[in-house]
């Protein structure tokens, strides 16, 4: 027993070599023993298979990149991924993905996101295309809120007008002069709309401008909302689309004509008696 394992002992040292020799063709004799030891491996039996395995790579990963390692860095290697960015496409800073460049480009909102995607290693290409799709995403949700807006104004003015019933005109002239008289815009009007609702402002506007009470005098039984009855009538005489509803039968169109001359005549008596 002890014979044999003097034996085994003998001829290990060599048995790793003779084994590579052994197993490498022949056409990789004059090889080393790690590159026999690779040949022998992937089992190529002439160099032609090589060749072939090699043109398979470059076929599947490309030429450039066939037989190259990706090294990747430590999660804490800094420098490292920012090689690995850089290659990927990465601009040197936050400035260099080109929001502030953008068409209505926000400037607090650049400021936020761009070092926040440079510090991602979001490439420039990657950033423009997040930035495109944002942007389809907020037009569309601005058109749903504005679509959404529309049609509660509609249901409201609707629910105003069955509520107000024949001084729905009247009312909504009150309105008018309050916001006249309190000087808002357009633009100022459309935020209040937005912010508390067509019906709350409507109704706001109306109440504001009964207790004016613009150019009604004590002893007037006929609201006329504020304005002029003759200016008013004057103005309702040019105005085509009031004119095609008088003439047509519409209601309240008669309601509103008949309120401004009985609101003239009273204008004219109070003027009569020296009031």
């Amino acid at each position: 027993m002890e014979d044999e394992q003097q034996k085994i002992d003998a001829i290990e040292p060599a048995t790793g070599a003779a084994l590579v020799s052994s197993a490498a063709p022949e056409w990789a004799a004059s090889f080393d023993d790690e590159t026999k030891e690779f040949v022998s491996t992937k089992g190529w039996k002439d160099p032609a298979q090589s060749i072939q395995s090699y043109r398979e790579l470059e076929k599947k990963f490309g030429a450039d990149r066939a037989g190259k390692t990706m090294v990747i860095p430590d999660a804490e290697d800094v420098d490292g991924w920012g090689q690995v960015y850089a290659k990927l496409g990465r601009p040197d800073t936050p400035d260099g993905y080109g929001l502030q460049d953008r068409e209505g480009a926000d400037a607090e909102f650049i400021a936020a996101m761009g070092p926040a995607l440079h510090e991602s290693g979001m490439s420039k290409d990657g950033a423009a295309k997040l930035a495109d799709a944002f942007d389809a995403y907020s037009e569309k949700a601005v058109e749903a809120r504005n679509t959404e807006f529309l049609q509660t104004s509609e249901k409201e003015l609707l629910d105003l007008r069955r509520g107000w019933g024949s001084q729905f005109d009247a009312k909504i002239a009150e309105g008018k002069a309050a916001a006249k008289q309190f000087g808002f815009s357009d633009g100022e009007l459309d935020k209040m709309e937005r912010a508390l609702g067509t019906k709350a402002m409507l109704e706001r506007l109306a109440n504001i401008g009964a207790q004016l009470g613009e150019d009604r005098m004590p002893g007037d039984t006929i609201n006329t909302g504020g304005v002029d009855p003759e200016t008013e009538i004057k103005r309702l005489m040019t105005d085509a689309d009031f004119k095609a509803k008088l003439n047509g039968g519409d209601a309240l169109a008669k309601e509103k004509w008949d309120n401004l001359h009985k609101a003239l005549v009273q204008q004219k008596e109070r003027k009569s008696v020296g009031r």
